[in-house]
């Protein structure tokens, strides 16, 4: 082979070699990226939540129903005789519990308090010249037995005025009043006071008598103050658990939908990258094939250069979905990071709500028979 051919041949081999490496160089095809690198992580977000239990509504001891009998003051006629000049408590006492044997009833206890609050009755009476259940300035018995310190469920009052020659005449006189036989017969009386004592009224010599009937409050045991107080306290330790459960409860919820929107960001700047890789793709294709086919390489360059802007913005918005998948990422884990707290709450406001149940049922039985007791 002479110089020429060979010179011919090497410059065949060199055009082969040119093409060759810009095929190489050009012939770029991108696969699109899969869309699962973006997806959101179902397993990480909130798939069932404890429901928070209702509040309870702590009941409220009624209103003490205390009762006050008082039957219209008792004025016994003149007698000629005069009577006696003092009556003696003790026996008024006595035979009141007489007739109330005989019913067959409880004798009521004197009680000292209440023996001071008929004195004062009476004594009031006398220095004020009336002869009422209520003084001029509004007073009656319920309200002397109170200032006194006597805690009452029910209140009685009997008043007599005459010249009396015994305390047995005094009570069978009390006995033939309805009101005044009711208050001595009524059996859940359990304490009596009494004051009687003859002094001037209006002019005249005569006996006023008090008989004071009460019964005290603690025939009716009042419900368990500690057991209120406990049941208040836990209660407030189960409202600020509630309100704190809500509001990470309305954390989790404002961070799903912050994720749910970076997820539908990504998803975009996958489906666009991908067809801007796609149009890149087939713009490098053409400029392959004008190259391969026609041999026009400047014609080529502008495709293969389109082709390789477009495949580069494709890449850019995938690199920006991947961004926003670290961002996904990171609220997936905050978001299992407080369901985790979540949920503990509200293990701690189910056991709390069950133990103030049965506390509260307790308490509930204490106000029932309470309120039973004072009817």
């Amino acid at each position: 082979m002479n110089q020429k051919g060979f010179s011919k041949i090497v410059g065949i081999f060199l055009i082969i070699l040119i093409v060759a490496v810009g095929l190489l160089t050009f012939k770029i095809y991108y696969s699109p990226h899969s869309q699962n690198e973006i997806a959101k992580n179902e397993d990480l977000l909130p798939k069932e939540k404890l429901p928070l239990p209702e509040k309870s509504d702590l009941p409220k001891i009624e209103n003490i129903k205390r009762s006050i009998s008082i039957p219209e003051p008792l004025i016994f006629p003149e007698i000629i005789e005069r009577g006696a000049r003092s009556l003696e408590e003790e026996k008024i006492i006595y035979f009141t519990n007489f007739y109330r044997e005989e019913e067959g009833l409880e004798k009521l206890k004197e009680n000292e308090i209440l023996n001071k609050a008929a004195k004062e009755r009476l004594e009031d009476m006398f220095s004020k010249q009336y002869f009422e259940h209520i003084s001029p300035e509004g007073i009656g018995a319920e309200k002397v037995v109170s200032n006194l310190g006597y805690q009452y469920i029910m209140v009685g009052e009997n008043l007599a005025l005459g010249n009396f020659k015994t305390e047995k005449e005094l009570v069978d006189g009390w006995m033939g009043s309805p009101g005044h036989r009711e208050n001595i017969l009524n059996p859940r009386f359990k304490e009596i006071g009494i004051a009687a004592r003859k002094d001037w009224f209006k002019g005249k010599k005569t006996f006023i008598a008090v008989q004071i009937f009460a019964t005290p409050l603690s025939e009716c045991p009042l419900p368990d103050e500690n057991l209120r107080l406990e049941i208040e306290g836990k209660k407030k330790s189960f409202d600020s658990l509630q309100s704190k459960a809500e509001d990470l409860k309305n954390e989790i919820e404002n961070l799903q939908k912050q994720t749910e929107v970076l997820y539908q960001q990504a998803q975009g700047l996958i489906s666009k990258g991908e067809d801007l890789i796609n149009q890149g793709n087939d713009l490098v294709k053409e400029g392959n094939r004008i190259f391969e086919q026609e041999g026009d390489e400047e014609e080529a360059q502008k495709y293969w250069s389109q082709g390789q802007d477009l495949q580069k913005q494709g890449e850019e918005k995938i690199n920006a979905a991947l961004f926003l998948q670290e961002k996904i990422n990171e609220n997936n884990n905050l978001i299992e990071t407080k369901i985790n707290e979540y949920n503990n709450l509200v293990s701690q406001i189910n056991s709390l709500s069950q133990e103030l149940e049965k506390l509260i049922s307790v308490y509930n039985s204490q106000v029932s028979r309470f309120n039973q007791c004072i009817q």
